[in-house]
């Protein structure tokens, strides 16, 4: 789990967008090593450029929450801060009340705590489980002939990550459901099975997970003019995310075995 030291979170020295930049790119290769390895330095500096702006909508301009900001985009997604998923996030980035921005990050901080807790388990338990089980998924095993698509994807979610599911309650959950029929009708799918995928897509990746720089590989298969076939595209991806999930697994997996 993710710790930030006080010093971190307090420090208020200013900093020269170039030279913090560059140090930012080593934090997170350090931070998210195997994230790193996947979209390369480029890609990382992407990310970073990225969060040190949008960073500033919410009043981050010191080292200590700049930083914490893209480590929360490496954690949860590019869009965190919108993704209706972390309602935690937003509520405390756009809260006016909090007028520090050294205050606004310890918030933020504890607010990403109590998620990971309920959320990941502990030792990140829940987590790798439910990793385990989506890596492992296949679109026949939730059939159930004459059940409503949206009751079908709801119970097969609840299945893989019962934990978020209980997080997020039916709302939510219902919110994740119609945003990945969403976004199956934007890249014009249609069969059931991909639009299963795109579910997946938001619940796994979050709400802007088609275009996040985070996951290339997503916007890349999704864009691909060699392939005429939207559901053959889709296809694709539900290959490469599978792919993507073995490694992450592994990573995390190994991760754990090194720490006992």
């Amino acid at each position: 789990m993710l710790v930030i030291r006080n010093e971190q979170m307090q420090a208020m020295q200013k900093f020269s967008v170039g030279e913090f930049e560059n140090e930012l790119v080593v934090h997170i290769k350090e931070f998210a090593p195997k994230h790193s390895e996947v979209i390369k330095d480029e890609g990382v500096r992407e990310v970073v450029r990225l969060g040190i702006e949008r960073s500033k909508n919410y009043g981050f301009t010191n080292r200590g929450p700049v930083r914490f900001y893209v480590e929360l985009m490496f954690m949860f997604g590019s869009d965190f801060d919108t993704d209706f998923q972390l309602p935690w996030a937003g509520g405390t980035l756009k809260n006016e009340v909090i007028k520090e921005q050294a205050q606004r990050a310890d918030i933020l901080h504890d607010k990403m705590t109590e998620y990971l807790e309920a959320v990941a388990g502990p030792d990140d338990r829940y987590a790798l489980d439910s990793l385990r089980r989506l890596s492992q998924a296949r679109y026949e095993d939730y059939q159930n002939p004459g059940e409503h698509f949206d009751k079908r994807a709801a119970a097969a979610l609840r299945q893989i990550y019962p934990e978020k599911c209980d997080y997020l309650g039916d709302k939510l959950m219902a919110a994740v459901i119609r945003k990945g029929k969403q976004a199956a009708k934007k890249h014009s799918v249609k069969t059931e099975k991909n639009a299963a995928l795109f579910v997946a897509l938001v619940f796994a990746l979050g709400h802007g997970f088609a275009d996040d720089p985070l996951f290339p590989w997503v916007s890349k298969t999704l864009q691909d003019e060699a392939v005429a076939d939207a559901d053959e595209r889709a296809d694709r991806l539900e290959r490469k995310m599978k792919i993507y999930l073995n490694e992450a697994l592994k990573y995390l997996e190994d991760k754990k075995k090194q720490s006992v």
